[in-house]
C-alpha cells in the first residue's frame, strides 16, 4: 500500500520553478505570483541548504524581517540541508553571511518534515 502525500517529508510544490538560488546576502520573497506559489493554506515547508561551505544567518518573516547575527539562525555552511514548516504569514527569508560568495537554495514544498 503506497504512503499518502504528507506522509512523505518534503515534496516540491506543483510549480514550473518551485525555488531559487541566491548569491547574496538580502530579503527575499518566498513566493513568485505564476511562477512559484504554494496551493494549499497548510503543510508549507521551505528546504534551505547551502551550496558552499560558507556559514550564515537565516531567518524567515515577512517583508520587513530583520536580520543580524544575534537576530536569526545560525546556518553551518556544508551541513545538510534543513527544512521549515511555516505558517501563511511568513513570505519572506533574510540571508546575511559575512562572505561575498555565499551561495544558497531556496525550494517551497509540503509536507510534514
Amino acid at each position: 500500500m503506497g504512503q499518502g502525500f504528507y506522509h512523505s517529508p518534503f515534496n516540491h510544490i506543483n510549480s514550473s520553478s518551485p525555488g531559487f538560488n541566491t548569491t547574496s546576502s538580502g530579503i527575499f520573497a518566498l513566493e513568485s505570483t505564476g511562477v512559484r506559489e504554494w496551493q494549499y493554506p497548510t503543510n508549507r515547508v521551505v528546504r534551505f541548504a547551502s551550496l558552499g561551505t560558507d556559514d550564515a544567518y537565516i531567518k524567515f518573516g515577512t517583508s520587513d524581517v530583520t536580520i543580524g547575527s544575534t537576530v536569526g539562525m545560525l546556518y553551518l555552511g556544508g551541513t545538510v540541508e534543513i527544512y521549515r514548516m511555516l505558517t501563511p504569514s511568513i513570505t519572506h527569508i533574510a540571508i546575511k553571511s559575512s562572505t561575498a560568495d555565499f551561495t544558497a537554495n531556496v525550494v517551497l514544498g509540503e509536507g510534514n518534515p
